[in-house]
Order: structure tokens, then sequence, then C-alpha cells
């Protein structure tokens, strides 16, 4: 029923002038951790209150891995997902549409580690930082190349990824 709701204000928030729409994919590096699937994404929106500033509010999926804790049933397979909120920055490099951006935050990260008998998980409430260089393709849509780290208790991950706004 939330989900439901939350989509229904999306078309709000776009025509709106300060909102806008935030997604990507890409790659992510956990030190410590084999990847199985080393696929990051990321969906949020944000707010911007000045012409450089913006608060964003995201959620990020930051990769499944092989199985490196020892556990019941054999090794467990951890899974890292974030909640985040953070500031972002958006500065012009001339008049071409090109940008430079800056984004940094916090975020509540969950790593869920699992086989067939047995689960567990563990949370925490760590910074992240990231920067960028993107492209104003129109005035409602930019892509950029972003590189962020994410940390949390057990590992630093390192993520590179192609993002999209929609103004």
């Amino acid at each position: 029923m939330c989900a439901v709701l939350a989509l229904a204000t999306v078309p709000g928030l776009v025509q709106a002038d300060d909102f806008y729409l935030r997604g990507g994919a890409g790659h992510v590096d956990a030190s410590g951790l084999e990847g199985d699937e080393n696929l990051a994404w990321t969906l949020g929106v944000g707010w911007r209150f000045s012409d450089h500033f913006s608060a964003e509010l995201g959620y990020n999926g930051l990769g499944s891995y092989f199985g490196t804790t020892p556990g019941a049933g054999g090794p467990l397979d951890p899974e890292i997902s974030s909640f985040e909120l953070g500031l972002a920055g958006k500065f012009p490099l001339g008049r071409s549409g090109l940008f430079a951006q800056a984004r940094l935050g916090a975020h509540r990260w969950d790593i869920t580690r699992s086989n067939v008998s047995t689960s567990s998980s563990e949370t925490g409430v760590d910074p992240y930082v990231g920067v960028g260089l993107g492209y104003d393709l129109t005035e409602l849509f930019s892509v950029s190349l972003e590189a962020a780290r994410y940390k949390t208790d057990a590992h630093d991950l390192d993520v590179v990824m192609v993002t999209f706004e929609l103004r």
C-alpha cells in the first residue's frame, strides 16, 4: 500500500521545479568480500534548495557476495543494502552543460547473511562520500558518472555507477 502511495506522488515531484528523481546502476567492490553479484544500484529523490545544493534521500543495493562467514548449514552469503540521507552539490563547468558534482551524508546499512538453513542481520550508520562528472542532456534530464565510497563497520564499499536525474 505504501509503495502505491509513494508512486502516486511521483508525477507531482517531477513537475515541481526544485524536486528530482535519481537512479543509477554500476559496479561495487567491497573490501574483504568476493563478489557474487557486484551490481550496485540506487534510487532516490532530491530537493534542490539553492542553485548548486540539494538534499537527497535514497535506497541503495550494494551487492551480494560469496560466503565469507562460517555458519550452520555452510558459509553465509552477505547481501548489503542501505538508506541514505545527504547533501549534493552540482557545479556547472562553463556553459556547455557539463557539471561536476559532490555528494556526502550518512547511510543506514544492513548486511544480511544467509544460507539454506539460517540467516542473520547486522545494521549500522556510517558516512558516504562521492564525486562525479555529468552532462545536462536537456533541461529535465542529465546523466553522470560517479565514484562513491560507502563505509560499514566491517567493509569499505567502492562504487562506480552511471546515474540519471529527472527533474
